[in-house]
Parts: C-alpha cells; structure tokens; sequence
C-alpha cells in the first residue's frame, strides 16, 4: 500500500544493508547507501526533473518512465528512506512513522504523503532539507527540479 518511491526504497534500503556474521547491520547500511550516492553524483547522475513533492506522489508508471530517461529513481527512493531514518533526527523517523500509520489505517496514499510532508511545514522546506542533509555527506550535483518550460515560437 505504500505509494511507489516507498516500495522501491524500503526494498533498495534493505538491499543494502549488509551482514556482518549472521546479524544485518543496519548502523553500517548508511555508509553503504552513501557510497553509492556519492560514486552515482560523482558520475553526474542525480539530476532529477521533478520536485521532491511531485516523486514523493508520482505514480509507478512514471517512475519507471523517469529511469528510462536516465534517472536514478531507485537510488532516489533509496536515499529518502535513508534521509527520514538515519538523517533527520526524530523529526525524519516520526514522519515516516506516520506516513506509515496512515497508510496502515486506510488512508488515501495523497493524504499519506500530506502527512509525511507536514512536520516540514511544507513540501519546498522537506525538499530544502533533504538536499541540505545529503549535501553535508558531499553529494554534491543533486538537483530536483521541473523541467524548464519550453518557449513558445514567435510568429
């Protein structure tokens, strides 16, 4: 029932986190997951043409019509996971657990993602966030933004 950049991330973060003898180490699955957004920003691949509120909403199809395009969705996904868990303190990890909770009680998924964005006060302040958190571990060339408008010919 989560909306699609849950499902993928939740699934991409798990995939990350790695064994350390038979116990999964997920204190160490933040440095896994940094990694590979620096390698993937270092090669210029995390430029996105949508707002963080518009991938926060965005329905699979599109998703998956963005990574044919060259966007890293999965990555993405991934790394708001890891910004509400391991990035934002307390206010990161109760927005995810609430957008959760809604989504367990029924909730529609748009009233969902409300949820989520509301300790921010609004969607641009979690976007500001998420991009001030993921540009203090040196991601540097992360951009969410949509697509410049095309100017129509003079006649």
């Amino acid at each position: 029932r989560l909306n699609t950049w849950g499902d993928e991330g939740w699934a991409e973060y798990v995939g990350y986190v790695p064994y350390v003898g038979e116990d999964l180490d997920f204190d160490r699955c933040f440095a896994v997951i940094l990694h590979e957004a620096q390698k993937v920003s270092g090669q210029g691949g995390l430029h996105f043409t949508c707002t963080l509120e518009q991938f926060l909403r965005m329905p699979q199809q599109e998703m998956y019509d963005c990574m044919s395009r060259g966007q890293n969705s999965y990555l993405l996904a991934t790394m708001l996971v890891t910004f509400f868990v391991h990035q934002d303190g307390n206010r990161g990890v109760d927005a995810m657990r609430a957008y959760m909770q809604a989504l367990r009680d029924g909730k529609p998924k748009d009233e969902a993602v409300d949820i989520l964005i509301a300790p921010y006060k609004g969607a641009e302040n979690l976007q500001k966030a998420f991009l001030k958190a993921w540009s203090q571990r040196k991601i540097t060339g992360l951009s969410l933004r949509e697509p410049a408008k095309k100017k129509g010919k003079k006649k």
